[in-house]
């Protein structure tokens, strides 16, 4: 056989084999594209496609309430007409084969498995300008506008209309493959009995597979009687045409009308100034962290009354670095300023010193500043014991680190704390936070939290601002007496409401497992045992942390503080409760801090000088107890030479401190 024959054949048989692939995969059928008409756009009467989703080998629909399984019109690119639930449907056609929660589809050989899932809660369909959520995702500060449609899940349309922008939000959370969003429509609006505002939360509630944590901790918050405490509602979020989970749609904590309704201090600054407020310059101690400083915007012009209109956050060390205003107070206490959002000078200046003279009152073992004023000159005492219940009982991971909000009114006006925010890491859901408390879990509901942190910055001589708090004999009686009167019934009311609020979020909660491999999701059993795991635990902690609380806070058992007035390397912490007639063992006092201190014991005078007990000693804590450190100072020259070091440093610090502090004048 000659090569031109050889060719010939070896052609012959590529042809052929690739007339068999085309039929082959003509045969097999491929379908490229598939939706079904389910979702509702502003301005349009027709539902628009809503795209399946592919997840180890099965297809799904999610569906939102709106959507007539009975009669959805279906759109695909395929190679051959499909076959639905045994007949044949052409694209655009209509069928109720998705009425069944499990429906085969063929296209030639090819069957696809869809199961269909629909959720009853409300739903958000949003439809961005670009057609895509591709630019969000890649910066969280990037606005999308669009428009959007929220529905109540029964039928009526909240919302249509204009998006101001959709964009990311939160902290670590905004890490997670599941992005949580903040929304601004164009008008206000009132979104489920909330109140008119503009901007809404969208919380993705990656770490809590229940998905009900922020609203069962809200709800004790406002039951306890921090009324400005967002509600929750659970939604499903479309965003051009993909199905994007269950997200809980909370108010945004922000100042103004139906939220934190004091003085608009932003509004009136912007009144008095000639450029928008985020163009002026930084000034001030911008992206460090060190103790008695302050940073802000270079705004030229401040309103007659600069004393309200003020909301701070507590929030974690690392994170202050990057936010544009804020202070950091001289025991090392990192705080944003969120509103005004672009605090001029004097607005940071002076919110940062009126927080100081209350920090200094709350840190005295005497409760008292220089100034002879009590830390409830500053901040309402029952307030303060409704927000330290919220973290306690809730066991919420950040503690006050992080999320911990206080606002400020005009005039001589007290810190509020509040509103409650940020409890999906609460419950029994979350891990070890060494940021703010060594050796404990919050998932142990037997265990005091909130009670053993410190300030999250690693210093641990410092106890959280609700840890100190608890070095006050009437904060603990007023703690005791907020969870007697109206604690153990919040508490145990969120326990009853469990069951349910699971019933009607478990539908969302589960097509949201699917989507993003959560509870251990493969197949809807899959999920569904995982939900009811979730809730059961869930149960299971409140149960033990309502029985915990009652004996933590009961008239008939106690426990001990001790209060080292910040002069050793870590806090003391005796975690016991003790029951009427139990006796204590004193500890003893860390290592000081600097060589020249030396510990003499304890006392319970807050101001006393001579040592009461010592370590090893026995007591009576009663009620409770507080113990105050009494130091001495070495004498003669045992200076170490670390000490004269750190000492040396410490006062070239404080020089280039004073020096700048010209600067910032």
């Amino acid at each position: 056989m000659n090569t031109k024959k050889i060719f010939s054949a070896l052609l012959c048989i590529v042809m052929l084999f690739g007339i068999t692939s085309v039929f082959a995969l003509a045969a097999e059928g491929e379908i490229r594209s598939f939706s079904v008409g389910a979702l509702m756009t502003a301005g349009s009467e027709d539902p628009a496609p809503l795209y399946w989703y592919e997840h180890d080998g099965s297809y799904y629909l999610f569906l939102p309430a709106e959507a007539d399984r009975a009669a959805l019109t279906v759109t695909y690119d395929a190679d051959q007409p499909l076959v639905i639930g045994g007949a044949e449907v052409a694209s655009g056609a209509a069928t109720d084969a998705f009425a069944a929660d499990e429906v085969r589809v063929l296209c030639g050989a090819a069957t696809y498995n869809v199961v269909v899932m629909q959720s009853s809660s409300p739903s958000l369909f949003v439809t961005t300008e670009s057609g895509s959520m591709d630019a969000v995702h890649a910066d969280k500060d990037h606005k999308e506008p669009g428009s959007v449609v929220i529905t109540s899940g029964t039928g009526e349309v909240q919302y249509s209309g204009a998006l101001d922008y959709i964009k990311g939000r939160g902290n670590s959370t905004w890490d997670l493959n599941k992005k949580p969003y903040n929304i601004k429509l164009a008008k206000k609006t009132d979104l489920f009995g909330m109140g008119k505002a503009k901007k809404w939360c969208l919380l993705a509630g990656h770490g809590d597979g229940s998905k009900l944590r922020n609203d069962l901790g809200y709800s004790f918050s406002r039951t306890l009687g921090n009324a400005l405490t967002s509600d929750v509602v659970m939604t499903n979020l479309y965003c051009n045409g993909v199905y994007m989970g269950a997200y809980p749609l909370a108010e945004k904590v922000e100042i103004g009308e139906n939220r934190i309704d004091i003085y608009n201090l932003a509004d009136a600054t912007e009144e008095v100034n000639g450029a928008a407020l985020d163009t002026y310059p930084l000034g001030g101690s911008q992206g460090v962290r060190t103790p008695d400083t302050f940073k802000y915007y270079k705004v030229p012009n401040d309103p007659a009354d600069i004393t309200g209109g003020y909301l701070i956050e507590l929030e974690k060390i690392l994170r202050y670095e990057s936010e544009p205003t804020g202070f950091v107070t001289p025991i090392g206490q990192t705080i944003t300023i969120k509103e005004p959002e672009n605090a001029s000078q004097a607005q940071s200046r002076y919110i940062f010193n009126y927080y100081k003279e209350f920090e200094d009152a709350l840190y005295s073992p005497t409760g008292c500043n220089a100034k002879g004023r009590y830390y409830t000159d500053y901040i309402d005492l029952e307030e303060l014991a409704e927000a330290y219940l919220v973290q306690e009982f809730t066991e919420n991971f950040d503690g006050c680190s992080s999320s911990f909000y206080l606002y400020k009114d005009t005039g001589d006006a007290k810190f509020h704390p509040g509103p409650t925010w940020d409890l999906d890491l609460a419950l029994g859901n979350g891990f070890q936070n060494n940021l703010i408390t060594l050796g404990l879990h919050p998932e142990d509901p037997t265990v005091p939290y909130v009670f053993s942190t410190h300030i999250a910055n690693s210093i641990r001589w410092y106890p959280s601002l609700l840890g100190q708090a608890l070095n006050h004999a009437d904060f603990i009686a007023a703690v005791k007496q907020l969870w007697q009167t109206r604690g153990l019934a919040a508490a145990q009311a969120i326990l009853d409401s469990v069951d349910a609020k699971a019933a009607s979020v478990e539908p969302a909660v589960l097509m949201d497992a699917i989507a993003w491999r959560q509870i251990g999701a493969g197949t809807v059993k899959a999920a569904t045992r995982g939900f009811n795991k979730q809730i059961a635990s869930l149960k299971s902690f409140l149960t033990d942390r309502i029985a915990f609380m009652n004996s933590y806070l009961s008239e008939e058992t106690g426990f001990v503080r001790y209060v080292t007035n910040a002069k050793a390397k870590e806090l003391t912490l005796d975690r016991r409760i003790y029951r009427a007639g139990e006796t204590a063992t004193v500890l003893g006092a860390a290592e000081p801090r600097s060589s020249r201190d030396v510990f003499l014991g304890w006392t319970e005078t807050p101001d006393g000088t001579t040592a009461q007990y010592q370590a090893g000693d026995t007591l009576t804590p009663g009620g409770g107890k507080i113990l105050y450190a009494v130091w001495g100072e070495k004498q003669g020259s045992n200076v170490s030479l670390l000490d004269s070091i750190r000492n040396f440093f410490n006062r070239i610090k404080a020089f280039f401190q004073r020096i700048f502090s010209v600067f910032q004048k």
